[in-house]
């Protein structure tokens, strides 16, 4: 191992901890604990984690559980796509059915961006994306998951899927998200300083706008 001996055995003393979280509620908790605690993934946590054989199975069955499961299956796909994409595949559809799950609320924002780390590093997410990729075009009518959809829309587009894009998109729906994004007041001199909450909606035009370029 690369790893100095005294990291390798923090990281050995948290895999022990982790194999000891077999339900998906004590897995979550975990995860919240530690894996992402203030919104980046712990170094330790992500080296652990990355040696768990069944962390896909993991992601999969916590997906298809509750909103607080969702986020943690969100996190491992985010925080360990690099190391071990491929073993989130299985977890593909379960995401997928998060998203079009329209009572989801922020949940599907979640499950948005969860599918765009794992498009962007696994080969067979990328295909069951595209398999049912109307699901990610239909989540752009939600703010929740609007940007994150955008996204992974784009990023299909401009990875041989754009016939694919095309296809299930609603370009009426994009230009008007385009249109009310372009004209929302943000931006504008009535407005007295720049807020965070006005960075999304020029994510979201450039993405929106992105799309339509892509395809």
């Amino acid at each position: 191992s690369l790893m100095p001996d005294d990291d390798q055995d923090v990281v050995e003393r948290r895999v022990a901890e982790l194999a000891r979280a077999t339900t998906p509620a004590a897995v979550a908790d975990e995860v919240w604990k530690c894996l992402a605690p203030a919104g980046r993934p712990n170094a330790t946590d992500v080296a652990a984690w990355t040696q768990r054989d069944d962390v896909g199975a993991l992601a999969t069955s916590l997906a298809k559980g509750d909103a607080r499961e969702l986020g943690a299956a969100a996190e491992l796909a985010y925080a360990l796509a690099d190391a071990r994409a491929d073993d989130f595949a299985n977890a593909t559809d379960a995401f997928l059915d998060a998203l079009a799950d329209t009572s989801g609320g922020r949940s599907r924002a979640q499950a948005g961006w969860a599918l765009l780390k794992l498009a962007e590093r696994s080969p067979a997410a990328k295909e069951a994306v595209v398999a049912r990729v109307h699901v990610v075009a239909d989540a752009v009518a939600d703010p929740a998951p609007r940007l994150p959809a955008l996204h992974v829309l784009s990023h299909l587009a401009v990875h041989g899927a754009a016939n694919a894009v095309a296809a299930a998109a609603d370009f009426e729906a994009l230009g008007e998200v385009i249109e009310r994004t372009a004209f929302s007041g943000h931006g504008r001199c009535r407005r007295t300083g720049w807020r965070r909450r006005d960075e999304e909606p020029i994510y979201v035009l450039n993405a929106a706008a992105h799309v339509l370029w892509s395809v």
